[in-house]
């Protein structure tokens, strides 16, 4: 067995193990902008993951800082990406600013990823 697949096995194990801690939430893509600029978003799909209220300052991607209010763990494959927007379990609307996590380098998808949320697209409000 390679470590690739006990990796896949070991984040199968926590995802079971964690399923009574788990809320769902709904994704939905991020598609681009209407001819108004206005986001567009695909269908909403229900994940299951870990979802804990924070208050922090990340470092996204370009070096810019953003304020997260929420993190979610996802122990499952799933893309998930910058600017999608998530309703949490209590119906708050938020945005994806962040995510990481190692990638399968067999499957080229996610093993897990962690997912920090602001209320706005830009992470620039609390």
């Amino acid at each position: 067995m390679g470590f690739d697949a006990l990796i896949r096995k070991g984040v199968a194990i926590a995802d079971r193990a964690t399923a009574s801690i788990q809320a769902k939430v709904t994704v939905e893509a991020y598609t681009g902008v209407d001819d108004n600029s206005q986001p567009q978003y695909g269908t909403g799909v229900v994940v299951d993951g870990i979802v804990e209220d924070v208050s922090i300052v990340i470092k996204r991607a370009g070096g810019e800082d953003a304020v997260a209010v929420a993190k979610m763990l996802v122990p499952r494959s799933l893309a998930i990406n910058v600017l999608d927007r998530v309703t949490m379990p209590d119906g708050r609307i938020t945005y994806v600013i962040a995510t990481k996590g190692p990638t399968d380098p067999k499957t080229s998808k996610p093993y897990l990823r962690d997912v920090w949320l602001s209320l706005d697209r830009y992470g620039l409000t609390e």
